[in-house]
């Protein structure tokens, strides 16, 4: 097949091997904290947090933040940070716990015993695929920590479904009670299909009451501080949230944006600093939509182009894009009112670029002149603190200003 190889002056894209840049785009496309390293930026509220974690035991706390906003880069950073105290920490994410998480060792050993009762050591080698005599050194406690663990998955594999459900239970317990603070993240879920969500509240539900909650004889048995990330936009409905002492993450302001970025590359190049302070106000403080803002415009940059404006910024994030990634945040100012959502999006867009409008001149341009239905919008976005307004009056006229509120 013959292949098609494209001069270096016909591509007018950025690409990840692009030298310049390559270190901005890097971060940029990592929309996840999962998929790399990066210095988080502490704010005053999240250092608050960790002196909590670290100096009180028994807390139950929600951690909430809209999709993107940073849940699961402060979950790692509270991890960092609390074993540097020397705090002992389990965290995981919702749904993939794993031997490499819990100790199960103390319950591997019961099951090995009664495996090698039932089929004799020599027949157990065979079955596990195992020499008799790594059997003997995993019995002796004669391999090391890495080694041991290595055969947890054969011997499970062979465990019944009550000794594997009790081996779980076990291994809870023995976190909860040994462990300094457990934090949990929550996958994030869509708002058209929640039955996943509700499957995995019950069971966390379930986890909490055999796990945390008094016993039989009303012993309070929860030493470990228990933190869970949730997204912002579905923390509600289910019965488990009211026992939640419940922190929310802050939208990022503009200039912390600016300077996670500055701190994580080093330089800013290609952008001039309006620019991104305009990319970091269009992002709503969702640090994932900066970054993903950041990318689309390197990636959209054409050779020969020293640097990214304002004006070439508002080219290049289309309408279309903000309305998708603001879609499920706004449907709790519009639930069922899709060409609200769409208008709203305009009007922040808008507001994003002239920071004060008179709102008769929105209703105007934005609403082709239906003052009722600006006025509703703009209340629901007023409460929802995304606006404010406020009257002015000069010689000529007395009006309602509106303006963007400023993520603080």
């Amino acid at each position: 097949m013959e292949v098609l190889v494209l001069p270096q002056d016909s591509c007018n894209t950025i690409t990840p091997n692009s030298e310049k840049f390559s270190k901005l785009y890097q971060w940029a496309i990592r929309l996840s904290t999962e998929q790399g390293e990066e210095k988080y930026g502490w704010t005053s509220e999240t250092q608050q947090l960790a002196k909590r974690l670290q100096n009180t035991t028994g807390n139950l706390i929600a951690i909430i933040g809209l999709q993107g906003s940073g849940k699961t880069a402060l979950k790692q950073a509270l991890y960092v940070q609390l074993a540097t105290m020397g705090k002992s920490v389990l965290c995981f994410k919702w749904g993939e716990l794993n031997s490499d998480i819990l100790d199960l060792d103390f319950c591997i050993e019961e099951i090995l015993a009664r495996l090698i009762t039932v089929y004799g050591e020599f027949k157990l080698s065979k079955k596990l695929g195992i020499s008799a005599e790594q059997i003997k050194a995993f019995q002796q406690g004669k391999m090391e920590d890495f080694e041991r663990k290595q055969f947890y998955p054969l011997i499970l594999k062979h465990a019944t479904k009550q000794e594997r459900k009790e081996i779980e239970r076990l291994a809870w317990l023995n976190a909860v009670q040994t462990k300094d603070t457990i934090l949990i993240d929550f996958p994030d879920y869509s708002r058209t299909n929640q039955t996943q969500m509700v499957r995995d509240l019950d069971d966390f539900a379930h986890w909490w009451e055999t796990n945390v909650l008094s016993d039989s004889e009303g012993v309070y048995r929860q030493k470990a501080n228990v933190v869970i990330f949730f997204q912002k936009e579905l923390f509600s409905g289910h019965f488990l949230f009211g026992k939640f002492d419940v922190f929310e993450l802050k939208p990022v302001n503009p200039k912390v944006m600016f300077d996670i970025l500055k701190v994580n590359c080093g330089s800013i190049e290609p952008f001039l600093p309006e620019t991104l302070e305009y990319i970091a106000k269009l992002s709503r403080g969702v640090i994932r939509r900066f970054k993903k803002y950041v990318k689309l415009c390197l990636e959209s940059l054409q050779h020969g182009c020293n640097s990214i404006t304002v004006e070439l910024a508002k080219n290049l994030i289309s309408l279309e894009q903000i309305e998708k990634d603001m879609e499920l945040e706004l449907m709790d100012v519009f639930p069922k009112q899709k060409e609200l959502r769409k208008y709203s999006v305009i009007l922040l867009q808008l507001l994003n670029e002239r920071k004060a409008i008179p709102q008769n001149e929105i209703a105007e341009t934005v609403f082709d002149g239906n003052k009722m239905k600006c006025s509703r919008v703009l209340e629901k976005l007023e409460a929802w603190n995304y606006i404010e307004r406020e009257w002015t009056s000069t010689e000529t006229a007395h009006q309602k200003i509106v303006k963007l509120k400023e993520v603080s």
